[in-house]
């Protein structure tokens, strides 16, 4: 006998252990962005103040770097200890960092300060979609993850502006400082909740460190090498690669390379998807301020734009799943409009029109909308903390491919006066990673729906 199940409401999500849950979580999520913003945008002052200029480079990038060393871990980890005591390891480690970078006599000391935030938000992302998976039934997930992708909104529009008025009026330490604040309400919400979760998985796998180790190394000499330039740079580059494909072999789930139907299908997905969207939002201020002669602060409307149909696919994804629609086919045409975005782009460059290259970040927007909660759904399912740490560790390397490669032809556009050759194959690229990744998303797990018990509801 089939049972269908009733039609999800929003005070489900809320309601008792589960919304304090999500509030915590939401609330860590916002404050760790709003802190990352808030950092690039008063990062000048923070060098006027303690010098070593030299450092600025490696300081804005060391968040980035640490998480491929605790991206790998943070999943296993959490199957090890549980999902509450690694809430507290996580929390404990972005402390410390925000400690020692809020009171850093010097940039050195910020920097080994910032590397331990990233340390400890790289771990953060994959300890709250573990709580996620623990707590809320399946049929809830796509309406939790719209939530959490509406709350990424907030330190897009409010973080620089916040980190900017603080640092200006009261001086950089508080706006970094006042992020303790945040913590220690979230925690006060999260933790009570995930104590009713079922104890640690027994016989959990080993912590990858020596693979998380090589990675990371990989990742600084790639970014090191690559910033350099010259023989020295680039061969340091090389070997970093090198380093890090040894690492992914270790850290990935057999079959990723080859497709394979489920968890190793989802994890290349969810690389395709990221290195194709994060491309746009670096490409095209660039393509209006330098190629089209469009003012900075209209040209960041696009990437504003973008944030907020992104928001809006993931309302639009969750309904859709609410309605039975199968999650990995919503993705597919996420996909689709992904590419679709891309060539507007590319149009509205070759034909120098601005309005086409808008509607081509709002139309990406709502592509990564619908694409990307199907990559945690997906996860969820697999439900362990190892899953997750995999899917998310492509994701971030999907991200800084597609933004680095993004910068790197935008750069060399720039330079030789060659823009429109120069992001012609970068769009056509994105336009084939998007098209990828509708193909793949159809190998995902398709995460099953089911009517919570009545432990689940409560």
């Amino acid at each position: 006998m089939t049972t269908t199940a009733a039609p999800v409401r929003w005070r489900a999500v809320f309601a008792g252990r589960r919304g304090r849950l999500l509030a915590g979580l939401m609330l860590l999520e916002v404050a760790t962005g709003v802190q990352s913003l808030v950092v690039t945008a008063i990062l000048p002052a923070i060098t006027d103040r303690l010098g070593d200029r030299w450092l600025y480079g490696i300081a804005l990038a060391a968040t980035t770097l640490a998480t491929f060393v605790t991206i790998p871990l943070a999943g296993p980890y959490a199957d090890r200890v549980g999902v509450r005591r690694a809430l507290v390891t996580v929390v404990a480690v972005l402390v410390a960092g925000t400690l020692v970078a809020g009171l850093a006599p010097t940039m050195p000391v910020l920097v080994a300060g910032r590397l331990v935030q990233g340390m400890g938000s790289g771990a953060l992302n994959v300890v709250t979609l573990t709580g996620i998976a623990g707590v809320f039934p399946a049929r809830l997930r796509p309406r939790v993850l719209a939530l959490t992708s509406a709350a990424w909104i907030v330190p897009g529009l409010f973080g620089p502006a916040y980190g900017a008025v603080l640092a200006q009026f009261v001086g950089w330490r508080v706006p970094i400082l006042s992020y303790l604040v945040f913590l220690l309400v979230a925690v006060a919400l999260a933790l009570p909740p995930l104590a009713r979760l079922a104890p640690p998985t027994a016989g959990a796998a080993g912590l990858p460190v020596p693979a998380a180790l090589a990675l990371f190394a990989g990742a600084v000499l790639v970014t090191v090498g690559a910033g350099r330039g010259g023989l020295v740079g680039w061969g340091g580059a090389a070997l970093g690669v090198l380093a890090g494909g040894v690492a992914l072999r270790r850290l990935l789930p057999t079959g990723t390379w080859t497709l394979r139907r489920g968890l190793p299908a989802t994890v290349a997905a969810a690389f395709l998807l990221t290195a194709g969207y994060f491309a746009l939002p670096a490409l095209v201020p660039v393509l209006l301020t330098a190629g089209l002669r469009t003012d900075l602060r209209t040209a960041s409307l696009a990437v504003t734009a973008g944030a907020l149909t992104w928001s809006l696919g993931s309302w639009l994804h969750a309904r859709a799943a609410d309605a039975g629609r199968a999650p990995t086919r919503i993705a597919a045409y996420g996909g689709l409009l992904l590419a679709a975005a891309a060539l507007t782009v590319l149009l509205g460059l070759r034909m120098a029109t601005p309005p086409l290259l808008y509607a081509g970040c709002l139309a990406a927007g709502l592509g990564m909308g619908l694409g990307y909660p199907a990559l945690w759904l997906a996860t969820m399912g697999a439900g362990t903390g190892g899953a997750t740490s995999a899917t998310l560790l492509a994701d971030v390397l999907g991200t800084g491919l597609g933004a680095g490669l993004a910068g790197t032809a935008a750069a060399a556009g720039v330079s030789r006066h060659a823009l429109v050759p120069a992001l012609t194959g970068t769009l056509v690229a994105v336009a084939v990673l998007a098209l990828g990744f509708a193909v793949v998303a159809r190998r995902m797990s398709d995460p099953g729906r089911r009517v919570p018990s009545a432990e689940e509801d409560g």
